[in-house]
C-alpha cells in the first residue's frame, strides 16, 4: 500500500510531457512553480512553527489545505489542464499570502511582500495582461492589509504606495526578464522542434530504409574501410545461410572460399581507391553450395570530410534471368534452325525494306544479302502479271489484306535478280515484333510442281487415247479383218501384173498401214502388248526401203547407210515399221520442196550414250533430213501427244508420241537435234541382243498351204465370219460356222466326230472363246484350238480370259498369216 502511495507521488512529482509543445512548456514552468509552491508553503509552515511552537488546528487545516492544492495542482498539470492549473496557483499563492497576513505569529503587513512572487509568477504563466490584472489585484490586498490586517503599518497609504511602486517594477522585471525568457524558450523550443523533426526524420527514414532493405530481392551489404561486414538485409542473410550476427565484424575471406573472397576484396580495393561506382556480373556460393550468377552494384561511403569510411553493395541473382537467356538462345538457334533450313523462301519486310531472309530466299532470287539491303520487294515482280494484271497493284492489294490480320495465299510469277521469270506460291502474314508489324513473306517455287502438272496433263490425254484407241480397237480390227481378207482374196484372184492386182495390192498397203497405226496406238498407251522377237534391224529397214520410197515422194533423195554386221535386238517388227514410217513422214513434211532423207544404224556404248540410259551396248538408229528444222521450243514438246505446229486439220500430233512411246516400250530412248534451217536428226538407241545371233530371216515367206480338214469358225461378227470362212475354203479347208458360243456347242455335239480344229474369237457375248472351247471338250478333249480377237490385251486381261498356253492370233487377220497358223496347228507344230 505504502508503495503504490510512493509510486502515485511519484508520478504526481514527474514533469508531464505531451505532443503539443506549448503545452509541453507551460505544463514544465507549472510543475517547477508547484513543487517550489510547495517546498515554500513547507518552509513557511516551518517558520511559523519555529516563531509560535505550537500546533493549532488552524496551523493543521492551512497545511493539509496547502497539500491539497499543490496534489490537485499537480494532477490537473499531469492531465493536460494547464491553463486552468496556472490560474489555480496564482489565485492559491494570493490567497496563502493573504492568509499568512493574518497570523498570530505577528506577519501582517510583512506578509504583503510576497506579492512580489504572485505578481512574478503570474506574469510568467499567464502573459502581461493577466500580470497587470494579478499586480493591481495584489495592490488593492496591500492596502487591505495594511489597513486591516492584527499587524497594521503606522503609515498604511505609505506602506502601500511603497508597496505598489515596488509591484510594478517587479512586474516591469518580470515582462523584461519574461520576454528574455520566453525568446530563449522560443528559440530553445524551435531547436526542439527541429530536433524534433530530424530524429522523426532520421527516424522515419532509418526505418523505411530497413523496410525497403527488408523487401528488396536484393542482397544488400555493408562493410568499413578495413572489409568487414557492418550490416546486411535478410535476403543477405538468406543466400549465405548465416545470421546477421555471425556476418557482423567478419571479411571476406572469413565467410567465402579463398578464390571467390580473392575476387572480391579486389574489387572492395578498385573501389575504394578509384571511388567510382562499380557494376559487374560474377557469382556467389550459396548456402547449398551452388554458385549463383550474380549482378554487383557498389558504392563508397563518405564521412563528414569527405574520407572513404566503407562501400554498401548489392547483388541481384540472375540465375532466372540466364535460364531465360539460354532458353531464348536455344529457341533463336532452333527457329534459325528450321528458317535456313525450309526448303521455300522466308522473307520478313517492314514496308518497302527487307529486313530478314533465309538462304533459300538469297537461293531463288539469284542475289546477295547486299543486293536485298539496296532493293525493294517490288523489284523482284516483273510488270505484269500472266493475266495482265498490274503487279505493283495486285501487291500492295495482298499486302493490304494481310497486314489486315488474313493470311494470304496465291500465285505469283516472281523475277530473278538476273531477269529470269519463275512461278511461285506466295504465303502473307502479318506478324508483330517489338521492332514493329512485320509482313512475313513464305514463297514456294512451283516450277517443278507446274511441270508434274502439264505431265499429268500429259498423261491424261495420253489415257484419253488409250481409252479411245482400246476402246475402237476391236471394231475397227473386225473391220481391218475383213478389207484385209477380201483384198487378199481379190488379189489372188487377179492376174499378175494386172491394174487390178495392183488396186489389190493398194487396198492390202493401206490396211498393213491402218493395222500397224491401230497396233501402234495400243503400244503407246499400253493397251496392247509388244511382242518382242529377236530381230534384224537392218533387214527390217531394207524390207521397208520400198514402203517408205512411195510414201516420201519422188522429190526426196532418200539414201541407206547400214552398218555391217547388222544390230539384232529383241523388238516387234510391225511397231519398228511404224516407227520407220512415221519419222519419214515427218521429215517429208518437213521438205515440201524435196530433199534428202538417210537412215544409218550403227552399234554405239560408253560415252556416247544418252544420260537416261544403263551402261550397255545399244543398236542406233539415225533418221537425218536437211528440212526446216525446228527451234528449242519446238524440240522440248515434240514428243507430246497432240503437239503440232502444223495448221487445224493438218496434223494430228500423235506421229512423234507414238514413236516415243514405242521406243519406250522396246527399253529404248528417242532424242532429236535440230536447229532452225539445218534440218533434223532422230537418233533411236535400242538395247543390242546379248546372246549369239541367230539366223533371222527377212526373205517372203514360203508359199501359202493348203489343207482338207474340217474346221468349225466361232465368230460374233458376221462380216468377220464370212471373210475368214472364205479364206479357209479358197485354200481347201471345210467350214462350220457358228455366231456364238452355245450355237458352237450344238454343232460339235452333232458333228464332232469330224471336226479337226475349232478357230473361236476369244471374247463373244454370253459364253466367251474359254467358256466355249472348254464345253466342247467335255464332249472330245482332244480337240485342237486357235482363238482370235480384236480386244486388246488389258480387256482381256480384265475378263479372266488371257491364257499363255492358249493359242491366240490378233485381229486384223492376214489370210497368210491365218494359214500358216493354222496348218501348223493342224500338224501338231504350234506353231
Amino acid at each position: 500500500m505504502i508503495l503504490l502511495v510512493f509510486n502515485k507521488l511519484k508520478s504526481l512529482f514527474k514533469a508531464p510531457i505531451f505532443s503539443d509543445a506549448d503545452k509541453n512548456l507551460a505544463a514544465r514552468q507549472v510543475f517547477t512553480i508547484v513543487r517550489a509552491f510547495i517546498f515554500a508553503s513547507l518552509f513557511l509552515q516551518g517558520v511559523q512553527i519555529a516563531i509560535a511552537p505550537r500546533i493549532t488546528g488552524r496551523w493543521l487545516a492551512m497545511l493539509l489545505v496547502t497539500v491539497a492544492v499543490a496534489l490537485a495542482l499537480l494532477e490537473m498539470n499531469r492531465r493536460g489542464r494547464v491553463r486552468a492549473a496556472s490560474y489555480l496557483l496564482v489565485l492559491s499563492l494570493w490567497l496563502l499570502i493573504g492568509v499568512f497576513a493574518w497570523t498570530r505569529a505577528g506577519l501582517g503587513t510583512r506578509a504583503a511582500w510576497g506579492y512580489f512572487v504572485v505578481v512574478f509568477i503570474a506574469g510568467m504563466v499567464l502573459g502581461r495582461w493577466q500580470g497587470i490584472f494579478t499586480a493591481a489585484l495584489c495592490s488593492a490586498a496591500t492596502l487591505f492589509i495594511a489597513l486591516a490586517a492584527p499587524v497594521r503599518s503606522s503609515d498604511p497609504f505609505r506602506f502601500w504606495l511603497i508597496n505598489s511602486l515596488y509591484l510594478g517594477i517587479v512586474l516591469l522585471l518580470q515582462d523584461l526578464a519574461g520576454r528574455s525568457i520566453r525568446e530563449s524558450l522560443a528559440r530553445a523550443h524551435d531547436e526542439l522542434r527541429e530536433r524534433q523533426k530530424s530524429e522523426e526524420a532520421l527516424r522515419v527514414g532509418n526505418q523505411f530504409i530497413s523496410s525497403l532493405l527488408r523487401a528488396l530481392p536484393v542482397a544488400v551489404f555493408f562493410k568499413d574501410k578495413e572489409g568487414r561486414y557492418t550490416g546486411c538485409n535478410d535476403e543477405f542473410t538468406e543466400i549465405m545461410g548465416a545470421t546477421t550476427e555471425q556476418i557482423m565484424g567478419k571479411t571476406v575471406h572469413e565467410l567465402w572460399p579463398s578464390e571467390l573472397a580473392d575476387t572480391y576484396h579486389r574489387k572492395d580495393l578498385e573501389l575504394m581507391r578509384s571511388r567510382e561506382h562499380q557494376v559487374y556480373e560474377y557469382h556467389v556460393l550459396d548456402k547449398s553450395g551452388t554458385l549463383r550468377p550474380v549482378i554487383y552494384a557498389k558504392d563508397v561511403i563518405l564521412d563528414a570530410n569527405g574520407e572513404v569510411s566503407g562501400l554498401v553493395g548489392a547483388f541481384l541473382d540472375i540465375s532466372d534471368r540466364k535460364r531465360a537467356e539460354m532458353a531464348v538462345q536455344e529457341s533463336e538457334r532452333r527457329y534459325r534452325a528450321v528458317f535456313e533450313s525450309a526448303g521455300d523462301a522466308i522473307l520478313l519486310t517492314r514496308g518497302r525494306k527487307f529486313v530478314d531472309c533465309n538462304e533459300k530466299t538469297l537461293e531463288l532470287f539469284s542475289c546477295t544479302r547486299e543486293d536485298l539491303d539496296s532493293l525493294s520487294p517490288g523489284f523482284f515482280s516483273p510488270e505484269r502479271q500472266p493475266d495482265g494484271g498490274n503487279s505493283p497493284e495486285k501487291a500492295m492489294e495482298n499486302v493490304r489484306i494481310a497486314m489486315g490480320g488474313q493470311q494470304v495465299r496465291f500465285e505469283w510469277v516472281h523475277m530473278r535478280a538476273d531477269g529470269t521469270l519463275f512461278p511461285a506460291e506466295v504465303t502473307l502474314n502479318r506478324v508483330e515484333l517489338t521492332t514493329g508489324t512485320h509482313l512475313l513473306a513464305v514463297i514456294r517455287d512451283v516450277s517443278e510442281r507446274k511441270k508434274l502438272e502439264g505431265q499429268l496433263l500429259q498423261a491424261q490425254k495420253m489415257e484419253a487415247m488409250g481409252i479411245l484407241a482400246g476402246g475402237l480397237a476391236h471394231d475397227f480390227n473386225n473391220i481391218l479383218s475383213t478389207i484385209v481378207g477380201y483384198g487378199s482374196l481379190l488379189k489372188m484372184k487377179c492376174p499378175e501384173g494386172g491394174p487390178a492386182a495392183e488396186y489389190a495390192e493398194r487396198i492390202l498397203m493401206a490396211s498393213e498401214r491402218a493395222a500397224n497405226l491401230t497396233t501402234s496406238l495400243l503400244a503407246f498407251s499400253r493397251k496392247q502388248e509388244v511382242v518382242l522377237q529377236p530381230l534384224d534391224l537392218n533387214g527390217v529397214i531394207r524390207g521397208f526401203h520400198k514402203i517408205l520410197e512411195r510414201l516420201i515422194g519422188e522429190d526426196i533423195e532418200f539414201s541407206l547407210d547400214l552398218c555391217e554386221p547388222g544390230p539384232v535386238v529383241d523388238a516387234d517388227a510391225r511397231q519398228v515399221e511404224q516407227v520407220l514410217m512415221n519419222l519419214a513422214n515427218n521429215s517429208r513434211e518437213a521438205m515440201p520442196r524435196g530433199g534428202r532423207l538417210a537412215i544409218a544404224t550403227a552399234v554405239v556404248s560408253g560415252d556416247s550414250l544418252p544420260r537416261d540410259l544403263p551402261p550397255g551396248e545399244y543398236a542406233a538408229i539415225h533418221v537425218a533430213d536437211n528440212g526446216a528444222g525446228m527451234p528449242d521450243a519446238v524440240q522440248a514438246r515434240v514428243f507430246e501427244p497432240f503437239f503440232t505446229t502444223k495448221e487445224v486439220g493438218k496434223g494430228t500430233g500423235l506421229g512423234l508420241a507414238i514413236v516415243y512411246g514405242i521406243v519406250q516400250s522396246h527399253g529404248g530412248h528417242v532424242s532429236v537435234t535440230s536447229a532452225p534451217g539445218q534440218g533434223s536428226t532422230f537418233t533411236i538407241h535400242l538395247p543390242l541382243r546379248s546372246q549369239a545371233r541367230e539366223s533371222i530371216g527377212t526373205s517372203e515367206a514360203a508359199g501359202i498351204p493348203s489343207g482338207s480338214e474340217t474346221i468349225l469358225l466361232v465368230e460374233d461378227d458376221p462380216a468377220v465370219r464370212q471373210v475368214t470362212s472364205a479364206v479357209l475354203e479358197e485354200f481347201g479347208y471345210s467350214v462350220l460356222t457358228a455366231a456364238d458360243g452355245g450355237e458352237a456347242q450344238s454343232i460339235f455335239r452333232r458333228q464332232g466326230g469330224r471336226i479337226d480344229l475349232v478357230i473361236c474369237d476369244l471374247v463373244m457375248p454370253g459364253l466367251n472363246g474359254r467358256e466355249t472351247l472348254a464345253g466342247i471338250r467335255e464332249a472330245r478333249s482332244d480337240v485342237k484350238a486357235l482363238f482370235i480377237s480384236g480386244y486388246t490385251a488389258d480387256i482381256i486381261a480384265g475378263k479372266g480370259i488371257a491364257d499363255p498356253d492358249i493359242q491366240l492370233l490378233w485381229k486384223p487377220l492376214s489370210p497368210a498369216v491365218l494359214l500358216r497358223k493354222v496348218r501348223a496347228i493342224l500338224d501338231g507344230r504350234g506353231g
